[in-house]
């Protein structure tokens, strides 16, 4: 059975579980949440980061990650001994659309993903076929596999599939981080993520 923990259940994060989407009226809009700014990659957070105010030059948003498919990044995931980050997201998600245009937009995001991670992407309303467990499922069903029911969803795993944990909903830079690195440095062995965030540089306020 899959393990399966809610990254988000212990953090103030949980203050942005509703910026997630479940599936719209035609008339139904949303407001994205209010962007908050972080610092660089890894453990070194510069407050001189220009989305801090400063002078220096802003870091280019080129949306960087290197996606791949479900079978794909599988596979590689065991030969390359890297954690798995799945992003599922729907074409009529609004916040999807955030997530790809203020979080994973950021280069020192992009680039901290494709360091850490496989990137995997799935349209959890597609019908294109993956293999999971020995079996050709759709997308849509392999969503519904791992308990996906609004969107975006991020779900982290080690290299051998085993879920690390699930997080439901948009997150800013700064939130997104703090998430991804918890997993990459493996600190949810030993800690908490509320010890584990305690230990961070907090972002400027």
């Amino acid at each position: 059975m899959l393990k399966k923990i809610l990254l988000t259940s212990s953090l103030a994060l949980l203050s942005l579980l509703s910026f997630a989407c479940d599936k719209p009226s035609e008339s139904e809009a949303k407001t994205p949440p209010k962007l908050e700014k972080m610092a660089k990659s890894d453990l070194n957070f510069r407050a001189s980061h220009s989305v801090f105010g400063t002078e220096e030059e802003e870091i280019k948003k080129t949306g960087l990650i290197k996606w791949v498919s479900f079978d794909r990044g599988v596979s590689h995931a065991g030969k390359e001994n890297k954690f798995i980050m799945i992003k599922f997201y729907t074409d009529w998600c609004t916040y999807c659309e955030k997530l790809e245009s203020e979080t994973f937009s950021d280069k020192n995001i992009a680039d901290y993903v494709n360091e850490k991670f496989i990137p995997i992407s799935i349209n959890a309303e597609s019908q294109k076929m993956v293999t999971f467990e020995g079996k050709k499922i759709s997308e849509k069903d392999l969503a519904l596999s791992y308990g996906v029911s609004g969107y975006p969803t991020l779900v982290f795993m080690k290299p051998d599939g085993e879920v690390v944990g699930h997080v439901p909903q948009f997150v800013d830079v700064f939130d997104f981080y703090t998430i991804a690195s918890f997993v990459a440095t493996k600190s949810f062995e030993k800690k908490t993520i509320e010890q584990y965030k305690e230990s961070l540089p907090q972002k400027a306020g």
